[in-house]
């Protein structure tokens, strides 16, 4: 009875000095000299704190502190924020542990540093357990993908052991190219010994888009990521969002193009990155398939991608300079290597087939290592560099026998064209290239009809003989082209048009057609034009024709130098063969 007696007046006497300390901490000692003690207790955990303002402070089971300005930092970021209050449990603060049951935070800016190269997280020397966070009109930096996420509010709800607690989240999210509104929720689960955190059932939302996860993420206390599951975003408006986003695609005169979007497929997080395959999907009225990796070391993305069918709209020409495209920043791809196949693409009204493209996309340049297509009947191989901060663009590569007659200039021409180019460009997508190109171009033209544009009509003239429909198949040229912002200095090297041989130079406009030459044209002896072949040369001879040109207009008008005239006018004493029909091909 005694021993009991005397353990009652001590629990008593303890009790009395806790309550006793507790009123004056309270109400007679300043918090602020507190500060040190909360300090010290964050540098346990390889945080730096630092308080600006007074703090207050309230002594319970567990510890409250109310701060104004305050600063974080650690090896993997830090924060800034207006004010806040942090809730720390006292029972594992004794054990070396670090359990915040709660913290709320007024505008803060939270940079988030990335892992080093190595995929490696910083560990900290305590472990820091996080129950329940608040964050009011945040910014957060530093997420994947140079994610940046503005006027944030978050609020997780205190987790408890075997009991789903609710995240919540609605903000800004902003890239490099977009600028988007999302709300989103999922349910977060603490795993065993309080050791990580799982997400389950994931919602986010974006105006009219929906992407659902139906599976898991684990966040390890370590830094490790793990999970699995299937990810969906139904049918959405894909030019209605980009346009909510701040991406304005060209217009579609038909409406027809970048109207519904949706894709799905499995994910698979481990401590390399997130892997995404099979992925399917639809854009307007094609399907397409892929598969894409995320690596969490390099931070970029390795994606292969076969569509069937993509359609591209061409703005139509303005004169108002300010009709730019916001999508001339740049395309809307992350950084990463990007392997495309499309079976069939439509640019504007031009339709091109089994395009093959590699695209390389880093922060300030997107590099094709190859694009491979068929066009107008020819194969285009090229590879070049695209500055979507400046819309230059340079190309280098060849063009293999094209059909002049599929090519819209027009019903007269026939014939096929190749081509080695090295040009470059600086303007938006949506915008001519033709009145910036430069550089050079190396054009053959081969069993071709040239008839708009044929020299030989001069002759015929000048000769005063009888032209004939008939159209031979034998035209060639091969030209040398230097351009400079849309002007083209151009040298025939050789050629034959209309039975003529042809060498000379010339000046030509890209932007308006515009053409003028001066032509070196020649006939051997025994030798006849096509445009009026029932007359034959007796002898060689060579003029001088200067022509002017409107490739787009299709018009032309050619002259026999003066000088040369009279060469050709005593030649019409020859007789010419008698005349006879021929039959057009």
């Amino acid at each position: 009875m005694r021993t009991l007696k005397y353990s009652a007046i001590a629990v008593l006497l303890v009790t009395l000095t806790g309550v006793i300390g507790v009123l004056y901490a309270t109400q007679w000692m300043s918090p602020n000299r507190l500060k040190p003690l909360l300090i010290g207790i964050f540098e346990g955990a390889d945080i730096r704190l630092e308080l600006a303002d007074d703090i207050r402070w309230q002594l319970g089971s567990s510890i409250q502190f109310e701060f104004g300005q305050v600063a974080a930092r650690t090896e993997s970021g830090s924060l800034n924020a207006d004010s806040g209050h942090i809730q720390l449990a006292l029972w594992p603060l004794l054990q070396g542990r670090l359990v915040i049951d709660q913290l709320g935070l007024v505008r803060p800016t939270i940079q988030i540093r990335r892992a080093s190269s190595e995929g490696s997280t910083p560990q900290i020397k305590t472990s820091v357990l996080l129950k329940a966070l608040t964050i009011e009109d945040g910014q957060i930096d530093g997420l994947p993908g140079n994610l940046l996420l503005s006027r944030a509010n978050l609020h997780l709800a205190r987790l408890a052991s075997n009991e789903p607690s609710t995240l919540t989240v609605n903000a800004i999210a902003e890239t490099k190219q977009l600028r988007f509104p999302i709300n989103g929720q999922a349910q977060v689960r603490s795993g065993l010994n309080e050791q990580s955190l799982t997400l389950t059932d994931i919602r986010l939302q974006s105006r009219q888009a929906e992407l659902t996860i139906d599976g898991y993420i684990t966040l390890a206390s370590n830094g490790d990521v793990a999970g699995e599951g299937w990810a969906e975003i139904p049918v959405v408006h894909l030019r209605q969002w980009l346009s909510i986003a701040g991406v304005d695609l060209p217009t579609d005169p038909s409406q027809q193009s970048f109207r519904k979007f949706s894709v799905q497929g499995a994910y698979q997080i481990d401590g390399e990155g997130v892997r995404f395959e099979p992925i399917e999907g639809q854009l307007d009225d094609g399907r397409f398939s892929a598969q894409a990796t995320w690596l969490f070391d390099r931070g970029y993305w390795n994606v292969s991608l076969d569509l069937d069918t993509l359609a591209w709209p061409v703005a139509p020409q303005t004169d108002d300079a300010t009709n730019h495209s916001q999508n001339d920043r740049g395309l809307l791809l992350p950084s990463g290597n990007y392997a495309v196949r499309v079976k069939q693409f439509r640019l504007g009204n031009q339709q091109v087939d089994h395009v093959k493209i590699t695209v390389g996309v880093d922060v300030d340049q997107i590099t094709i290592g190859q694009l491979n297509a068929a066009l107008y009947f020819g194969e285009l191989e090229a590879s070049g560099t695209w500055v979507p901060a400046t819309g230059s663009m340079s190309w280098v590569g060849t063009y293999a026998n094209g059909s002049l007659a599929s090519m819209p200039l027009g019903s007269d021409l026939a014939g096929q064209l190749s081509l080695q180019f090295d040009v470059e460009w600086s303007t938006g997508l949506n915008q001519p290239i033709s009145n910036m190109l430069t550089g050079s171009i190396r054009a053959n033209l081969t069993s071709a009809s040239l008839k708009p544009f044929d020299p030989s009509l001069a002759w015929c003239d000048a000769l005063r003989q009888p032209l004939t429909p008939t159209i031979r198949f034998q035209d060639a040229l091969n030209i040398r082209l230097n351009v400079e912002q849309g002007v083209a200095q151009f040298d025939i090297l050789d050629g034959v048009i209309g039975g003529l041989n042809v060498t000379g130079s010339g000046r030509s406009s890209l932007v308006s057609g515009a053409l003028q030459t001066s032509l070196n044209t020649a006939v051997k002896s025994g030798a006849s034009l096509s445009r009026c072949p029932f007359f034959v040369v007796s002898e060689d001879i060579s003029t001088v024709v200067n022509c002017r040109m409107n490739i787009q207009d299709k018009t032309s008008d050619c002259t026999i130098r003066e000088a040369d005239q009279d060469t050709l006018a005593s030649l019409r004493t020859i007789p010419s063969q008698p005349t006879r029909t021929t039959a057009s091909p």
